[in-house]
């Protein structure tokens, strides 16, 4: 028979399977359910260690994505637990992961002095999205405008770069055709940069 718990909506919580139950759609607004970001859970098991991906849809555009590990995450091992469907004692307390209306991915836990507390959270800030910025974008959330062009492009589409709201997904273009023509190619140094893994290998050859 159906049961609400084997068909949630934007929460899971500990006795749920995540072999069975592999996405969560976030409400549109705090007062309106109809759905705007879903998050997609897909588990695979390898000796000694268990690999949890967890993929943020806005629509049907990728949105966020882990790292593919609990370790590489920050994972809490409280969460870790619950999506591996890993027995949990009452020690653990009571928990959830919820798809907020957002786009941020919650797991919050129940004390019994001080309630509901958020304990980890992703994203974490507009760089950790996906393509946050663009082609030939580099993006620093310490900055007012946390976009900005690589040394030697330009935006693609300054209009958009303006406020109300902000659009960067256009990136960056070269400034001049001639400097993928002419002369040897060379490697720029970009300090404190961080590449995403995929994005490392693309490039790596």
């Amino acid at each position: 028979s159906w049961q609400s718990f084997d068909h949630p909506t934007d929460t899971f919580l500990p006795g749920m399977d995540s072999l069975a139950i592999s996405c969560l759609t976030s409400w549109k607004t705090r007062d309106d359910p109809a759905g705007n970001f879903t998050l997609q859970i897909q588990l695979n098991s390898q000796p000694g260690q268990t690999k949890i991906a967890l993929t943020i849809f806005d629509g049907e555009t990728p949105y966020w994505k882990n790292k593919g590990t609990p370790l590489d995450d920050d994972m809490p091992q409280a969460l870790s637990e619950l999506l591996s469907n890993a027995s949990l004692s009452e020690h653990d307390g009571l928990t959830r992961l919820v798809m907020n209306f957002t786009g941020q991915l919650q797991f919050w836990k129940r004390e019994a002095k001080r309630g509901w507390s958020l304990i980890w959270s992703e994203p974490k800030d507009k760089c950790s999205l996906l393509d946050a910025c663009g082609h030939f974008g580099s993006c620093n959330s310490n900055n007012g405008l946390s976009c900005k062009c690589l040394p030697g492009f330009n935006r693609s589409h300054a209009d958009k770069w303006n406020p109300n709201p902000r659009d960067f997904s256009g990136g960056c273009s070269p400034k001049s055709e001639a400097c993928s023509s002419q002369g040897p190619p060379f490697w720029l140094r970009l300090p404190m940069m961080k590449v995403g893994l995929e994005e490392a290998q693309n490039y790596s050859g």
